[in-house]
C-alpha cells in the first residue's frame, strides 16, 4: 500500500465516525488538527522505514528515521502489532497532554481522530501479500 492509499482510507474513516458519532462541541482549531492528526496516525505505523512521508516532515527527518530505524526489528512487525497499539496509546497519552493546550484543543478528539488513522493502516496492510513478516535476524 502506499502512504496516498492510507491517507485517503484514514480520512474516510474519520468522516464515517464523525457522521455516525458527532461531537457534542467542535472548534475549528480542534477540527484542523484532528484532520492532520489523522493523517499522520495514517502514516504512524510505517514509522520503522527511512522513507516513511512522516520523517521528510521533521527537519534532519530523514537522517532521524535511518537512525531509529535500528529500533525496530524490521518493517511490520512492532508497529504493526497489538503491542504496537498498546505503546502508541500510551505515548499519544502523554504527548498530546503536553503538546496541546487543553483550553483550546479536545484533546480527546484529537486522539481518537489520530487512532483512526492509526487502525485502518493495519486493516489495509492485512489484505496485502506481506502480512506481519517478523524476524529475528
Amino acid at each position: 500500500m502506499t502512504s496516498k492509499t492510507h491517507d485517503l482510507f484514514a480520512f474516510a474513516s474519520l468522516v464515517t465516525v464523525a457522521a455516525n458519532y458527532p461531537p457534542a462541541t467542535l472548534n475549528v482549531a480542534t477540527l484542523v488538527t484532528s484532520s492532520v492528526g489523522c493523517i499522520v496516525g495514517s502514516l504512524l505505523p510505517d514509522i520503522d522505514q527511512a522513507s516513511n512521508r512522516l520523517w521528510d516532515m521533521l527537519p534532519a527527518g530523514h537522517f532521524l528515521g535511518r537512525i531509529l530505524k535500528g529500533l525496530f526489528l524490521s518493517h511490520r512487525t512492532i508497529s504493526h502489532s497489538i503491542l504496537g497499539v498498546y505503546l502508541v496509546n500510551m505515548i499519544l497519552s502523554w504527548v498530546l497532554s503536553v503538546l496541546f493546550n487543553v483550553n483550546y484543543l479536545d484533546i480527546q478528539i484529537i486522539y481518537y481522530a489520530i487512532m483512526i488513522g492509526y487502525l485502518p493502516h493495519l486493516l489495509l496492510d492485512s489484505f496485502t501479500k506481506k502480512v506481519f513478516h517478523f524476524s529475528f535476524l
